[in-house]
């Protein structure tokens, strides 16, 4: 199993959003992650529960403009999806999401066994269109 550095056993899932949410802030005001708009949802469901964190709103390019070449034709090579800035803030966020979490699944005999599912996302809304529109302008 491994165990997430602020994980507890007992803590409610809407518990650990709010402390999610507390450690965002925390790194905005640090510094260590830029000034955006963050989300941190809850769900439960039947045997089991999630968190999301997104990130919204972000100060500069979500999306690689070397995929988004590669989507309309004009690059061989769509290298990463996401902008270097974009990754380095969802990893970020990843672990602020891990370090409450526990992973005990076992894939080779599907046993699973995590203290909730879920994951992050970083977008800016309609970025992706606008800089398609714009390669194509430029084609």
């Amino acid at each position: 199993m491994i165990y997430g550095a602020k994980y507890q056993r007992d803590l409610d899932i809407v518990e650990i959003a709010k402390r999610m949410r507390a450690d965002i802030r925390a790194a905005v005001a640090s510094g260590d992650l830029p000034k955006a708009k963050y989300s941190v949802t809850c769900e439960r469901y039947s045997m089991g529960r999630s968190i999301d964190i997104n990130a919204t709103a972000l100060p500069f390019e979500v999306y690689a403009r070397e995929y988004i070449q590669h989507r309309i034709g004009r690059a061989e090579h769509p290298g990463f999806f996401l902008s270097e800035q974009a990754r380095i803030v969802t990893a970020k966020l990843k672990a602020i999401h891990d370090a409450y979490n526990f992973d005990g699944n076992d894939l080779q005999t599907d046993y699973h066994n995590m203290n909730f599912n879920g994951g992050v996302e970083v977008y800016n809304a309609g970025e992706f269109e606008r800089m398609e529109a714009e390669e194509r302008a430029t084609a």
